[in-house]
């Protein structure tokens, strides 16, 4: 079983069956994933949204491209697509994974929030988030 599907596994247990299919891809795996994150927010479930955040930022550090890209634009991406989760998410967020899809959020987010993730790389020693003027 590949290192992405064990994690998965493991975040998803009510998923094993799915999972376990051959046909099962990452962009599949991550569109789970992707969706228990929504629910733990919904649930307030920090707990859960921190380990599906970990294993995020685990993702984009793996040297498939198909579990990193998968990780960046199935789930990722879209983790502030509801405006309300920026102030819940945010401050949560690991800045390996800030550095790493940064620049994915810039057409999704507002100038204010943008400038916020800025600081707080700034603040923790980190690079800019873009390589855009005035962001």
């Amino acid at each position: 079983m590949s290192s992405w599907r064990r994690h998965v596994l493991a975040l998803l247990p009510e998923r094993r069956r799915w999972l376990e299919a051959p046909d099962v891809t990452v962009y599949d795996a991550f569109s789970e994933v992707s969706s228990a994150f929504d629910a733990a927010l919904v649930g307030h479930d920090l707990t859960r949204v921190d380990a599906l955040l970990g294993f995020g930022a685990w993702a984009l550090r793996q040297q498939a491209e198909q579990v990193w890209n998968a990780a960046g634009v199935v789930f990722l991406e879209h983790i502030f697509d509801k405006p309300d989760n920026f102030p819940l998410v945010a401050p949560r967020l690991p800045m390996s994974l800030v550095r790493g899809v940064g620049t994915l959020w810039e057409g999704r987010l507002t100038p204010k929030q943008l400038n916020e993730l800025q600081g707080r790389l700034k603040h923790q020693g980190g690079s800019r988030l873009s390589s855009k003027q005035g962001v």
